[in-house]
């Protein structure tokens, strides 16, 4: 198994009833989690080949567990992002060839024309069936493929191993001083690569991850701070600006903050300055 999945099974061993994910107004435990994790890289992989997971849907639980399970399944991983044109997911799914689409209600309706040959599984099946110990298989030399934007040109799939995304999350875990007393943000769309950031950094350490995927939330991230007492915020400053412009920013709605993360835009000195404040 990937040291990455071992990271997060450590840290759902050592605290199964804590919060891993706050979304759609209730709280997946660790355990919970880790429980989807194993059903899933069971159905990914059911004769043990190594499973190439396209996941295109709504964050949230299912969403995190299906990463890992495709890394734990021996497979790995191409995140969609559901708001994506239709071109762009054709793309995707002809370079990738995906052998199971993992997808909710809303996003298998757009990407089922596209991958006629892959094994489609409802976000449902996270959550069926009993738990089920780890699938032994051996780890697949990539643990996912992110495509670009495809802004000077085609979108390209960058193909990240499992062994960079496992230093990956060990130095930001560190550099960030996660722990599980946090609860981090998660506003990029997982086809964006700043979202890994986020997930693991939070989910291999024991703290909580908060998706924001309400259109509120998205459109007003100072409240949804203050409303889940966020610690950690990570986003590409431009949404930091938007909050600044509407005056959501201000010292009650980002008390709970202790870091601020920025990423994928040049960040000017308004926004920086708000932030160090």
């Amino acid at each position: 198994m990937p040291p990455l999945v071992h990271r997060f099974l450590r840290a759902a061993s050592r605290d199964p009833a804590h919060p891993a994910i706050v979304s759609r107004g209730r709280s997946w435990s660790y355990g919970e989690l880790r429980s989807m994790v194993f059903r899933l890289s069971r159905r990914f992989a059911p004769g043990g080949e190594p499973p190439r997971v396209a996941i295109c849907g709504r964050k949230g639980p299912e969403i995190y567990a299906a990463m890992l399970a495709a890394m734990a399944a021996g497979g790995f991983y191409v995140p969609i992002n559901r708001e994506a044109g239709t071109g762009r997911i054709e793309t995707v799914m002809r370079e990738v060839k995906p052998s199971v689409v993992f997808a909710d209600e809303n996003a298998a309706s757009q990407v089922s024309a596209i991958a006629p040959d892959a094994r489609f599984l409802a976000f449902e099946t996270a959550h069926e069936g009993m738990e089920e110990a780890a699938i032994e298989a051996p780890p697949h030399r990539l643990a996912y493929v992110m495509y670009t934007s495809g802004s000077t040109g085609s979108p390209k799939g960058v193909m990240i191993p499992q062994s960079a995304l496992d230093h990956y999350a060990g130095w930001a875990i560190e550099a960030m001083a996660m722990s599980p007393a946090d609860r981090m943000s998660q506003h990029p769309n997982i086809g964006f690569d700043l979202s890994v950031l986020d997930i693991y950094a939070t989910l291999c350490s024991g703290a909580t991850l908060v998706p924001l995927d309400d259109q509120l939330d998205r459109l007003f991230p100072a409240r949804a701070i203050a409303r889940h007492k966020l610690t950690v915020w990570n986003s590409v400053p431009s949404v930091m600006g938007l909050m600044l412009k509407s005056g959501d920013w201000t010292a009650k709605n980002t008390a709970s903050l202790r870091l601020i993360t920025f990423c994928g835009e040049p960040c000017c000195r308004s926004i920086w300055t708000a932030s160090s404040r």
